[in-house]
């Protein structure tokens, strides 16, 4: 999130929802130097569905397990 509180709050609650929902959730606080980090591949499942929303859901739970 951008370093205002309201961001931060924000993405705490959305954090606290996903989670309800089975998700792994890390939320990152970053000072202004950036570093990056490679993430492993995973493998996704098809998923039946026309709401670009669900391919996200099956992203964040494929890499959590």
């Amino acid at each position: 999130p951008a370093p205002g509180l309201g961001h931060l709050v924000s993405m705490a609650e959305l954090g606290k929802i996903l989670a309800a929902h089975g998700l792994a959730v890390t939320i990152v606080i970053i000072k202004p130097s950036i570093s990056f980090h490679c993430l492993p591949r995973v493998e996704l499942t098809p998923v039946d569905s026309v709401h670009s929303e669900a391919v996200t859901f099956e992203a964040a739970r494929a890499s959590s397990s």
